[in-house]
């Protein structure tokens, strides 16, 4: 399957698993898992804003900072910005990772969120 047939696919199933009635958090567990089954990754998952820090919520991969704070790491540096998609990143994120490093997981040198770049 191609990439766009895949995208088309996931969000047809997201869809179904969302439920309006539901924790927030428990349907963003169940869209991290659908993420990775159809772009497996090293880390997928989602941060959410509590004050001045982004905390970490459900995902799937290696073991990934629990805040980050505005400004720090790939992610708060996406957040400071108010960019949402990593296509949306005005720089490269090989060179933003390296200058904006937070150590998370010392196993694969996280850029800062956990992640490695887009989907």
């Amino acid at each position: 399957m191609n990439k766009e047939n895949n995208y088309k696919t996931l969000l047809i199933e997201a869809k179904v698993l969302i439920y309006k009635d539901v924790d927030d958090i428990a349907n963003m567990a169940n869209i991290s898992r659908l993420i990775m089954e159809h772009f497996p990754n090293h880390w997928i998952g989602f941060y959410r804003v509590q004050a001045d820090k982004l905390i970490l919520g459900p995902f799937q991969g290696p073991i990934a900072c629990t805040s980050i704070n505005f400004g720090k790491g790939v992610c708060g540096a996406a957040w400071q910005t108010r960019i949402e998609t990593w296509f949306e990143l005005p720089v490269d994120l090989e060179s933003l990772a390296r200058r904006r490093r937070v150590l998370c997981n010392c196993q694969v040198g996280s850029n800062g969120d956990g992640s490695t770049g887009p989907l």
